[in-house]
């Protein structure tokens, strides 16, 4: 850890993406609760964050084969000033009093576009970087940081919005990415090797003929998109059930959100620590735990007892992340790393799109507290089938082997 601490290039894009990572919430939740306040609608808040979840998904594929062909460190600058300048935007016509429903929607789906290009271009970056060995370490220091920041965001955001109002959180978030923008100067550029370009399809049939290979992966993939589609749902909800089953404010509905920054934090943490026990009672168990969480929600009455099964919640999802993120940047190829980490994008975060847009309904037929229910019973039993999985066997060997015992494609 003393090395990468020591590694300048490392720190400036740590201290870059955690500043920014203070930002998001403010959007989140000034967007939500803006069109919630303004419509009453469980459907609209779901609509204003499916604005922006689904172009990320429609993009991802093809922005992932593109960050294989293009300066990775420059796609970031670039969709950084993009969201910096969108987010400017509705802060100028609120001022001026022209502020509209529709124009929040336009914002989000271009933030929802610039994120499709800037994950995979981010996810690739790293490991130019750092060495192999610090991955594990790297990606800890950047996911502590990160959900700290996700742990201050939602608290400083209910304060805010609060005092100001939602639009004009608004500009907080593009500040933070105005500086990730600066940071990201700082950084030089990693030339990518050039091999012959083919056809753009083909490369994107490439990302998906990887996993063909890897089995194991695929099941990782289900796992994640299952936990993606549960938290869909109750990102959607979110407002509506501390609104209305919480009886909170929007100060308090930022102080539930942070808890989810909490637990992420403390699995971040501990993540490292467990490092020499099997990958496969890791991942699973944190994913298990995830589903426990959940399911303790149907009792949430009052705030702190959200708030504490709202951070178990995290607590699963930062320890998952963790040891999966190792597992593709040990094993992917640099120059398929973009496209593959897009199709893991596509299939494990497409699904949170899909839960939003059918959490409405579901909540409208049995209830928002039926809804947790549902959510965790499906994550404790992908689970329990996960763990009888054959393909699943590699995650039994502990340490960092496992990262590098998956099968590579063939050429």
């Amino acid at each position: 850890m003393g090395r990468l601490l020591h590694n300048r290039h490392f720190v400036i894009l740590w201290l870059g993406q955690t500043v920014s990572a203070i930002g998001t919430p403010f959007t989140m939740l000034a967007m939500a609760w803006f069109v919630y306040t303004l419509t009453g609608s469980k459907a609209a808040t779901g609509g204003i964050l499916l604005a922006e979840a689904i172009p990320l998904v429609l993009f991802r594929l093809f922005a992932g084969v593109l960050v294989d062909r293009w300066d990775r460190r420059t796609t970031m600058l670039v969709t950084d000033l993009i969201r910096t300048a969108a987010l400017l935007t509705p802060v100028f016509l609120y001022a001026s009093g022209t502020l509209q429903l529709w124009h929040l929607f336009i914002v989000n789906i271009i933030l929802g576009i610039a994120e499709a290009f800037f994950q995979p271009a981010s996810f690739a970056f790293l490991p130019s970087l750092v060495r192999k060995e610090e991955l594990l370490n790297a990606n800890s220091l950047l996911n502590t940081s990160i959900h700290g920041s996700a742990l201050l965001g939602p608290i400083l955001a209910g304060i805010f919005i609060s005092s100001f109002g939602a639009p004009n959180a608004l500009l907080v978030d593009a500040i933070t990415f105005a500086v990730s923008t600066l940071t990201l100067f700082l950084l030089p550029s990693r030339p990518i090797p050039r091999e012959s370009r083919v056809h753009l399809f083909r490369e994107l049939v490439e990302g998906f003929a990887f996993y063909r290979e890897n089995r194991g992966l695929i099941w990782l993939l289900g796992l994640a998109a299952t936990s993606n589609f549960g938290g869909g749902m109750i990102l959607a909800l979110f407002v509506p059930f501390c609104v209305e089953l919480l009886h909170v404010s929007a100060d308090g509905v930022g102080i539930v959100q942070s808890s989810a920054g909490i637990g992420m934090l403390i699995g971040s943490l501990v993540g490292p620590l467990l490092a020499p026990f099997s990958k496969k009672s890791v991942m699973l168990g944190a994913h298990a735990f995830s589903g426990v969480s959940i399911l303790a929600l149907f009792f949430a009455n009052t705030l702190w007892y959200a708030v504490g099964f709202v951070g178990g919640f995290g607590l699963g999802v930062a320890i998952w992340n963790t040891f999966s993120g190792i597992i593709y940047q040990q094993r992917v190829p640099d120059s398929l790393r973009g496209r593959v980490q897009s199709v893991r994008l596509l299939v494990a975060q497409g699904s949170i799109p899909l839960g939003m847009a059918v959490s409405a309904t579901v909540a409208e037929w049995i209830g928002l507290r039926g809804v947790l229910v549902l959510i965790g019973i499906a994550i404790l039993f992908s689970a329990l089938i996960a763990w009888f999985a054959s393909s699943l066997q590699f995650l039994e060997e502990k340490g960092q082997k496992a990262a590098v015992e998956i099968n590579a494609p063939n050429e």
